[in-house]
């Protein structure tokens, strides 16, 4: 999964992640697998109402989106600017949280709807979102439709 369009150039810096998480990344209900599932969750009923793939708002500022056919979209400013032709319909599969709860993925099938010479063209693929977790609240890091 990823992007089929790379720039050599890009030359970006690795994500970063705190040693140690902070105390409030430990804070009951505030992180780990069952706060995910529950905000994940939450994102896919927002996303399937508005038939849309991403909602700015889970981002991080450091937040990445790999699409095909277009250049990874790098940047929370640069993805609030992304709009998208297609229209999405996402079925969440699961989620897995790091012992340390400061990064989980998640992931799923998402069923993707564009049209071509005037007729819906309904094409099936799988996502997966990595989120990090700051001072207990989740952010969305890459999110990636592929496969």
């Amino acid at each position: 999964m990823g992007s089929s369009t790379y720039d050599p150039a890009e030359n970006l810096t690795a994500f970063s992640t705190t040693a140690k998480p902070s105390k409030a990344s430990k804070k009951k209900g505030s992180s780990g697998g069952l706060a995910l599932r529950d905000l994940e969750r939450e994102l896919e009923v927002k996303l399937n109402e508005k038939r849309t793939s991403f909602d700015p708002a889970y981002f991080s500022n450091e937040g990445r989106i790999h699409r095909r056919g277009i250049p990874p979209v790098i940047s929370k400013a640069s993805i609030e600017k992304l709009t998208e032709p297609q229209k999405y319909h996402f079925q969440y599969g699961g989620s897995e949280t790091a012992s340390s709860n400061d990064m989980a993925f998640s992931y799923g099938l998402v069923k993707i709807t564009s049209v071509k010479d005037g007729k819906e063209v309904v094409t099936s693929a799988c996502y997966m979102r990595v989120w990090k977790n700051v001072d207990g609240k989740w952010n969305i890091v890459l999110d990636v439709i592929g496969g």
